[in-house]
């Protein structure tokens, strides 16, 4: 599994989806994890190393992104997103809709966030950052209609810090 996902996250070196296949998703464009959710569950230790192998290798697909990234697709986002405790809904992201980014990292109508401050996942887990990837981490609350709500961080690193 290890071995698919490091030849995953590299299949995006050179590699930026064209105006044609990014003007299909107008606001968003996303690859998830490429295998089962079940194999990121759990809470040995073998399991959070398989977290961070996967937190790491999404950050590696996203510095390819960004590298890749052509002059017509400036106002893109590049970013990936960490979700914890489940890891397996964590994602690399391209935001073509600013607004949409801004929804998804200061909150919408079905959930809220918060900043996190004082904490870097990044240090936690030991990953590492190639130069020009931040890190922006947010509390979550989401609450389906009629489901209990569901708590967590979103950690995203890439292209989050510029302003509008």
């Amino acid at each position: 599994m290890l071995r698919e996902l490091e030849r995953w996250a590299a299949g995006f070196a050179g590699r930026f989806p064209s105006a044609r296949e990014l003007s299909e998703h107008p606001r968003y464009w996303n690859w998830k994890l490429p295998f089962d959710a079940r194999l990121l569950r759990g809470g040995d230790a073998a399991t959070r190393a398989t977290q961070r192998e996967c937190a790491q290798r999404l950050i590696d697909a996203c510095a390819a992104l960004l590298r890749a990234k052509p002059d017509w697709a400036a106002g893109a986002r590049v970013t990936c997103t960490i979700c914890v405790p489940e890891v397996w809904a964590s994602e690399l992201c391209i935001y073509l809709d600013e607004d949409y980014f801004r929804s998804h990292v200061e909150g919408g109508a079905a959930g809220g966030t918060a900043p996190i401050r004082g904490r870097s996942l990044a240090a936690q887990w030991g990953l590492r950052l190639p130069p020009g990837l931040h890190e922006r981490g947010t509390l979550y609350e989401y609450a389906a209609s009629g489901e209990a709500s569901e708590r967590g961080e979103q950690w995203r690193y890439g292209d989050v810090e510029r302003s509008a």
